[in-house]
């Protein structure tokens, strides 16, 4: 035990290799500490997803009006591929910045959602299928599957639920 701190007992760093970092609360600390300062930025991380960097000039928004959350609003739109001849609905989450929040705080909060989307893959959980990122021009978007039944909220507020709908809610 240590004398200035009875409760914590002393270790050396040959003990924490043996143990594990896990097991050695200033080792593991470190570590996090490390991961923290070489965190990769998030430029380099949107580098990263260019597989799902989509043109802004690809998507053509429908007339419906879109729907407002809290940061974003998600517009219907059509997605046009492979020179025009493949179409696809899509969801567009527009995320709004506002001049409260600094430039270097918006990038990472999206960069953050789209990676964090990207790797989701469940029945479930609506399916990313791109990005559009063009700061210059105002545009932070997240490209979605679009889901005609529309969202939880929405369908909540009907009511009208089947038997089986209101057993599993």
């Amino acid at each position: 035990m240590d004398d200035r701190h009875p409760s914590r007992p002393t270790w050396s760093v040959a003990q924490g290799a043996q143990s594990g970092v896990d097991d050695v609360p200033l080792l593991k600390n470190t570590a996090l500490v490390i991961a923290i300062l070489t965190r990769v930025p998030q430029r380099v991380k949107l580098e990263g997803l260019s597989g799902f960097r989509i043109r802004a000039d690809a998507i053509t928004f429908d007339s419906s009006e879109p729907h407002y959350g809290g940061k974003a609003e998600v517009a219907k739109a059509t997605l046009k591929r492979g020179g025009g001849s493949d179409e696809q609905q899509v969801a567009v989450k527009k995320i709004r910045h506002y001049d409260d929040i600094s430039e270097r705080k918006f990038v990472n909060e999206f960069v953050h959602e789209v990676d964090i989307m990207a790797r989701l893959s469940h029945e479930n959980i609506v399916r990313v299928i791109g990005f559009v990122e063009d700061l210059e021009e105002g545009k932070a978007w997240i490209i979605l599957s679009w889901e005609p039944n529309g969202n939880v909220s929405e369908f909540l507020a009907t009511g009208e639920w089947e038997i089986p709908e209101r057993i599993s809610l």
